[in-house]
């Protein structure tokens, strides 16, 4: 059905564009085909990660010591850090781990209004990587079904695929670890990952953190 809707769209439109012979009609229809091929593209690209997920456990020869801030910092996050002095690093798979970075901020510039902010503490030997976000918030009822495949809350902006949050959660699931959904303090959403084992590099040494 995801997939049948702009597929739908996709036809309606070269039709039009076919059949009329006003310019500004066609120039419309072919504009709307753009849309739809975008949004096909990410449904596809959204669905071909989550299979990949589904099916494949990462387990520790997959992973390595990946510097935390890079993944986000790339992104244009705002970096908040509990240990300032270091250089935070989580064991996981670097790529997945960029999958749920990519997909975490998609999802928080989708609707914070003016502030996204990430935070990581340390929990004994593992890290709480939590990304906040302005936004309007999600209701109690929306929170409880957020990382359900196609899921999108109520008020969200057109565009979405509704999987990029089931990609995050598929992906820390195959990790070993756990996504939790809260209100934020910024009044929008909360997202926090757990279970990821973490460490901090200090001028060049490493430490375990506890």
């Amino acid at each position: 059905h995801e997939l049948r809707t702009p597929l739908a769209g996709l036809r309606i439109q070269a039709q039009i564009a076919a059949a009329t012979d006003d310019a500004q009609a066609r120039r419309h229809a072919l504009e709307q085909i753009q849309v739809s091929v975008d949004r096909t593209a990410r449904l596809v690209t959204g669905l071909l990660a989550l299979a990949r997920e589904d099916v494949t456990a990462i387990d520790d020869r997959q992973k390595r010591w990946t510097g935390l801030a890079a993944h986000f910092e790339a992104l244009g996050a705002e970096l908040r850090l509990q240990l300032p002095e270091a250089e935070i690093e989580v064991f996981a798979d670097p790529d997945r781990f960029s999958l749920v970075a990519d997909n975490l901020l998609a999802n928080a510039r989708q609707f914070a209004r003016n502030r996204i902010s990430l935070s990581i503490q340390g929990e004994g030997p593992f890290a709480v990587i939590a990304v906040d976000d302005d936004g309007p918030g999600v209701s109690t009822a929306d929170l409880e079904r957020l990382g359900q495949r196609f899921f999108r809350p109520s008020g969200s902006p057109g565009g979405g695929s509704g999987l990029g949050l089931s990609i995050v959660v598929s992906a820390v699931k195959a990790h070993g670890g756990a996504v939790r959904f809260a209100p934020s303090a910024l009044g929008g959403l909360r997202v926090e990952l757990h279970g990821f084992t973490l460490r901090r590099r200090l001028s060049g040494s490493v430490s375990d953190h506890n």
